[in-house]
């Protein structure tokens, strides 16, 4: 870890597998890199850049995928036929997208869905 720490100092967090194996993912944002850890195909070691950083070089904007405020609170908005107007005040997150569109299209969610559906029918 310190030879990481030293040579890429845009690193803000360092895991190693030991960090993850045995833990479940979680709804709420707490830790963006446990939910994104597969045991069975995720490296060795895993990283978090300090805020401002990307993995991909972009053109502009941002690609979502960090722990900080800037990737996290975005507006989401769903319309449609069959679409009750609503405002929700409480925490939303990402995992909730997929739960939400599987049951708009009353199909069965990924089998790895941790999100709830937000539209009250």
């Amino acid at each position: 870890r310190d030879y990481i720490r030293d040579n890429f100092p845009v690193i803000s967090t360092i895991y190693t597998r030991d960090n993850f194996e045995g833990s479940n993912a979680t709804r709420e944002p707490l830790n963006p890199t446990l939910n994104s850890f597969n045991p069975n195909i995720s490296g060795d070691i895993l990283y978090s850049l300090k805020p401002g950083y990307l993995t991909n070089m972009l053109m502009q904007g941002t690609n979502h995928g960090s722990e900080y405020t800037y990737d996290t609170h975005i507006p989401i908005i769903f319309f449609g036929w069959r679409i009750p107007k609503q405002t929700i005040n409480t925490p939303v997150y990402i995992v909730d997208i997929a739960a939400t569109i599987a049951d708009l299209l009353n199909i069965t969610a990924p089998s790895a869905c941790i999100g709830i559906p937000l539209i009250r029918k």
